[in-house]
């Protein structure tokens, strides 16, 4: 049997699902913002471990390192395909209360899960993307957790 580049070539085409030359993947669109928007809730959930502390301030910690690992993780994704990563800085924080924040971040934690599940079945990334939505998904629980324990003490 004789190899045959050019059917071969054809068939991981099809496989693959045709993507055309210069077309951005769908799983890279709006990368820097997604990249932003992570570091903004990362620099939140900062500011509201300096405020709650014992296990509600550990709980932030932990939620601002992952934010911070999933925007280094895209920062990854656009290093492999840009040959570099966007600049971002997380915007300061506007002062509010704790519970105005422990909103925002819940409503920001939403969209990124959103932005993360329309990129699942990107055929390099969707796997990677599909990890950071389950981490998201946690991250929405723990929010509601840290809401209902506000709610209790008003």
């Amino acid at each position: 049997m004789e190899y045959d580049s050019g059917k071969a070539a054809r068939v991981w085409q099809r496989v693959q699902g045709e993507k055309k030359e210069g077309q951005p993947s769908p799983a890279t669109e709006n990368l820097p913002a997604l990249i932003m928007e992570q570091m903004q809730l990362s620099n939140a959930y900062r500011q509201l471990a300096d405020r709650m502390h014992g296990k509600d301030g550990a709980v932030l910690i932990r939620l601002a390192r992952e934010a911070n690992a999933q925007a280094v993780c895209m920062k990854g994704i656009a290093t492999l395909i840009n040959g570099f990563a966007p600049r971002s800085a997380g915007a300061p924080q506007q002062q509010s209360n704790t519970d105005a924040i422990l909103r925002r971040c819940y409503g920001a934690e939403l969209r990124m899960l959103k932005a993360y599940e329309n990129r699942t079945t990107d055929a390099e990334y969707g796997p990677v993307f599909e990890r950071m939505a389950a981490r998201g998904r946690e991250h929405c629980c723990t929010l509601l957790e840290l809401i209902g324990k506000m709610g209790k003490t008003n």
